[in-house]
């Protein structure tokens, strides 16, 4: 039976109660994205790598912005997702908003009832917040 994480259940953020399907399975490792993606490496308790390094200063000193952040997502997500399998991450630049980046997420999830390919959704404001929806 899948359920929601322990610390969201303990903590009453969840609004997920019983056994979980597998699109709530997805959503609660959106959310573990979100954090994960929207944290600064070398800032976090768990471990210096966790996170994603700072885009404002890397932004200046890279010729190809995109393919360095989706190089830096990727490492990200293999180490600190483990539900993650087969990562693929490919980024652009929306034609009406020029001043965000889209990344297309696609993976297998892995879940104790099997698996299944799952597409997240991340955008990449000016501030440097990241929002991710399925």
């Amino acid at each position: 039976m899948l359920r929601a994480p322990l610390l969201s259940r303990i903590d009453g953020s969840s609004q997920l109660s019983g056994a979980l399907d597998s699109n709530d399975y997805a959503g609660v490792v959106q959310q573990s994205l979100k954090a994960l993606l929207n944290s600064k490496r070398g800032t976090a308790a768990i471990g210096d790598q966790y996170g994603l390094p700072d885009f404002n200063s890397a932004s200046h000193h890279f010729s190809d912005v995109i393919r360095h952040l989706e190089h830096s997502m990727w490492q990200t997500i293999h180490r600190y997702e483990p539900r993650l399998n087969q990562v693929k991450i490919s980024g652009e630049r929306p034609a009406d908003q020029p001043d965000r980046i889209l990344f297309t997420v696609t993976a297998r999830l892995k879940m104790p009832s099997g698996e299944q390919d799952v597409c997240y959704f991340t955008l990449l404001s000016d501030v440097g917040k990241i929002t991710i929806q399925r």
